[in-house]
């Protein structure tokens, strides 16, 4: 079912002959009636007689020019909202990236393993670390939030105290909360 869809609204000449506009699905009715532009070349009788059939709250045929405007005016609204709501969403995920975690002062910690891999960033699509960096060893001091800090398929986002940089580090090689 299609929420929303591109329509052309009817409009003075002088706008160009309508604007598009993207509109709910249930609003996309063409203009029709003795005020339509259509009306005498084979549009009318079958649009008639679906407008018929729906609810009057929705009927545009009756609509006056100033309720045509008002809809035109809630429509774009509309848009913009999905616009930016959708915007909003895409700016979002860009911004869960470890280094929007710098505000957060990670909590002290060392790596328990022998060693351990440090990694540049994490893919997603592929479930693994990209951009290898160095390899970390035993009590090297790192930082890590637990709970603010992102951890992926067992990376997480991890700060290396040495070189002050930020990679992926495996979770199970941090260890020894707040010993230093």
């Amino acid at each position: 079912m299609r929420l929303f869809e591109i329509v052309r609204l009817a409009g003075p000449a002088r706008r160009g002959g309508g604007l598009l506009q993207l509109a709910p699905h249930h609003a996309a009715v063409p203009l029709v009636g003795p005020r339509s532009r259509n009306a005498g070349r084979g549009f009318g009788q079958a649009s008639r007689e679906k407008e018929a059939s729906m609810p009057a709250h929705t009927r545009t045929a009756a609509a006056t020019p100033s309720r045509q405007r008002r809809r035109a005016g809630l429509l774009r609204r509309i848009a913009l909202t999905v616009a930016a709501v959708t915007g909003g969403a895409a700016l979002t995920f860009v911004a869960s990236s470890p280094a929007s975690a710098c505000c957060v002062v990670p909590d002290h910690a060392i790596i328990v393993c022998q060693s351990a891999s440090f990694y540049a960033n994490y893919d997603p699509a592929a479930r693994t670390p990209v951009g290898f960096k160095r390899t970390l060893y035993y009590g090297d001091k790192v930082g890590h939030t637990r709970g603010a800090h992102p951890v992926y398929n067992g990376w997480a986002a991890t700060f290396d105290f040495g070189p002050n940089d930020w990679g992926y580090a495996r979770y199970e090689c941090l260890g020894g909360w707040g010993s230093w």
